[in-house]
């Protein structure tokens, strides 16, 4: 048990002295605020809940299908704000979800299907200036972590929509911890913004196959939007301000990479087209194999990089660090 002197809650009114809090026997998940006066007439208690919105079956075989989900808006959730682990045919349409969340709408299971999210807002609502926290070993990790988030699920459509300051991601796809791929979605005409230290891109990971990612603006995020994955389409998206994220030593502030960071599979198949990279910090796109990993058999081709590289003089507009073969660089014009 313990006084909350000196502290202000959120709508700025002083808590007085006489406030306690506990957390509930047995539950550290539970947090209760009372007066002194009265233990028994509890001011305000917070709980812990994995999902705003949770969809999955509960007991028996049907899971859920054909679902209609519209116009509603979340707080919290410690895993996300929307969950879908379980379903098939669902229509999610004109949601606003992230405040004060992990993530702001996860997909998590391969045995979700058909899933079609439509004009809604991933707003985390964070803005915390970490930016001097230095380069120390999790200095990144804080804050809200994804936004869109899609894990060994297939036939995901992403489209029309916003998504706003996620600390690792605005957009993540890839396999599951079972290793079951993502395949055949496609994410397309959505904005995402950002304004913090670290963040904001998008995250293509291995375990990616056959993603169409199509005209998408990714403005101002804190590191390189990552396409890894096999045979993925990505085309007709801009990528603009990406920043140098001051919390690495090293540079982050790329337009496009192509970079395994797992040794699950090589980045190869891919086909990178008719993107505008403008006014990013180290480059307009970085080619790099990790110790086992390689990027191979990629086509980056007819697409235009202007105002790159401009504050890192010493790094050319492409940096390509791959020993591969049959890697097609073609028709890029470098304004």
């Amino acid at each position: 048990m313990g006084a909350a002197v000196g502290y202000q809650s959120e709508l700025g009114i002083n808590i007085p002295d006489q406030v306690r809090f506990y957390y509930e026997q047995g539950n550290t998940r539970v947090l209760k605020i009372y007066s002194t006066s009265s233990p028994n007439n509890h001011l305000l208690e917070l709980s812990y809940r994995q999902y705003t919105i949770h969809i999955e079956k509960y007991g028996g075989t049907n899971k859920p299908k054909y679902l209609k989900i519209y116009n509603f808006k979340t707080i919290g959730g410690d895993i996300a704000g929307l969950g879908v682990k379980e379903g098939e045919y669902i229509y999610i349409k004109n949601i606003n979800t992230g405040k004060l969340a992990n993530f702001g709408l996860s997909i998590s299971s391969s045995l979700v299907h058909h899933v079609y999210i439509d004009s809604c807002t991933i707003n985390s609502e964070y803005n915390f200036d970490y930016s001097q926290a230095g380069t120390n070993t999790g200095t990144t990790n804080r804050g809200p972590r994804e936004g869109f988030y899609i894990r060994g699920a297939d036939n995901i459509e992403f489209s029309n929509s916003t998504i706003h300051n996620f600390t690792h991601a605005n957009i993540n796809i890839g396999r599951n911890y079972n290793n079951d791929p993502s395949e055949n979605c496609k994410i397309y005409n959505n904005k995402s913004t950002f304004n913090l230290a670290y963040g904001g891109r998008t995250v293509v990971e291995a375990g990616t196959h056959f993603l169409e990612y199509f005209n998408n603006v990714t403005d101002g995020a804190g590191v390189q939007s990552q396409f890894n994955g096999q045979n993925n389409h990505i085309h007709h998206n801009i990528f603009k301000n990406v920043r140098s994220t001051p919390l690495k030593h090293y540079h982050t502030g790329w337009g496009i990479s192509l970079f395994p960071y797992s040794n699950i599979e090589d980045v190869t198949g891919n086909i990178i087209e008719n993107n505008l990279v403008v006014n990013c910090e180290s480059g307009g796109l970085l080619l790099k194999n990790n110790t086992i990993s390689v990027v191979a058999n990629n086509t980056i081709r007819n697409n235009m990089f202007i105002d790159n590289g401009k504050h890192i003089s010493h790094f050319s507009l492409v940096q390509n660090q791959t020993s591969n073969i049959n890697l097609a660089i073609r028709i890029n014009d470098p304004i």
